[in-house]
């Protein structure tokens, strides 16, 4: 009974879905890069419809619900995107091989959201059981952001993807919307604001409670989570030993704060101790952060 159930999904999502206009977005990241409020935040485009939670691409939906995905896109004749956010545990090999796999076969979308990992690296959780301790373990953030990138190097020319960051969505939601729209062919709902207004959008739509539970705090994205590692001594000390010459991922940290515009260029070892050490001392200070110099540029 479960193989024919299998099969008649299957059947749904590669024949019907395409021929009616069903359409699905898999949004992927690093916990603590924002995902789940992204996930929420599509809303503000017509024809959304959400999972309504971590979704293993290859299970959800389920026959049920695509069907009435279908049904949907029937009724109103518009488009139907469907869009799902990874599960724990996304990066590792197995499931990373079977979520490749599943995207190409169904052209499915992809969303890569990635954040400063200076501010992922330093996160808490108020949901977690330990809620003073550094959430994102640096070996996970390692996983995550080489898993993303596998990703997309495997799929992006066999379905539509996008690399968005989460500090363009707060502080310049007009561009992250605009990547996000010629990506997937989305369109924006004429009566909701801009992405990152979530909190405003939901309200709007008249739904959330669920979204209440997922997040712990229903928000709009909020400027003052950029650069918040910065805010604590705790947080900044963990930072600047995770970025030392002695920490195993400092390489990769600086790579990946270098290839996602985090920093303007790559520089020398002693310019990048410098520049981190200047950065330490003015918060020290206190000393507004527009007021801390550039970091150098490569001569």
């Amino acid at each position: 009974m479960q193989a024919l159930r299998n099969a008649l999904r299957g059947f749904v999502r590669k024949r019907l879905f395409p021929l009616f206009g069903v359409r699905r977005i898999h949004i992927v990241g690093c916990a603590r890069s924002g995902t789940t409020m992204l996930h929420y935040a599509m809303l503000a485009f017509d024809g959304v419809v959400l999972s309504t939670t971590e979704s293993d691409v290859g299970l959800d939906p389920g026959l049920g619900q695509s069907l009435g995905l279908v049904w949907r896109a029937m009724r109103t004749r518009a488009p139907v995107h469907y869009v799902t956010k990874r599960n724990y545990g996304w990066y590792e090999p197995d499931a990373l091989r079977a979520t490749i796999e599943t995207l190409r076969a169904e052209r499915i979308g992809v969303l890569l959201l990635v954040r400063d990992p200076r501010d992922v690296l330093a996160s808490r959780h108020a949901g977690a059981e330990q809620r003073e301790a550094f959430y994102v373990e640096p070996s996970r953030w390692m996983k995550s952001v080489a898993a993303g990138e596998a990703l997309i190097d495997a799929v992006r020319h066999a379905v539509p993807t996008v690399t968005v960051r989460y500090e363009d969505v707060v502080a310049n939601p007009d561009y992250a919307e605009t990547r996000i729209v010629n990506a997937f062919g989305l369109r924006k709902n004429p009566r909701l604001q801009s992405i990152d207004k979530l909190r405003d959008n939901v309200r709007a739509l008249g739904i959330g409670v669920d979204m209440e539970q997922a997040l712990h705090k229903l928000r709009n994205f909020d400027r003052n989570s950029v650069q918040k590692w910065r805010s604590e001594e705790r947080s900044r000390s963990h930072v600047l030993d995770l970025l030392s010459d002695d920490s195993p991922i400092a390489v990769s940290l600086h790579d990946f704060l270098w290839r996602h515009r985090y920093l303007p260029g790559a520089w020398s070892a002693s310019a990048r101790q410098q520049w981190y050490a200047s950065v330490e001392s003015a918060i020290t200070r206190e000393i507004p952060s527009e007021q801390i110099a550039q970091p150098p540029t490569k001569h």
